[in-house]
């Protein structure tokens, strides 16, 4: 099965669009609605049109990295 993959003009108007995709359809993977990070991750698997990715291990890996870069700082900053 082919995936749809989408193209940008910047680094910016990805995670832009990669943030909107989240609140909107995976609403239960951000900070506001998840008691913690590895649920978060998790909830990737539950949004409103389905996964989020198709590699099963996805949301493990996902916890991997905010675990080694330690980015659950930026979850109580103010940006």
């Amino acid at each position: 099965m082919a995936a749809k993959f989408q193209a940008y003009s910047s680094y910016y108007d990805s995670l832009e669009r990669y943030a909107q995709l989240i609140a909107n359809s995976f609403y239960n993977s951000n900070r506001t609605h998840s008691v913690n990070v590895a649920t978060a991750a998790k909830n990737l698997y539950h949004g409103k049109y389905g996964s989020y990715a198709t590699d099963p291990q996805y949301a493990d890996k996902i916890i991997n990295m905010i675990n080694l870069y330690g980015l659950v700082a930026y979850d109580n900053s103010e940006f």
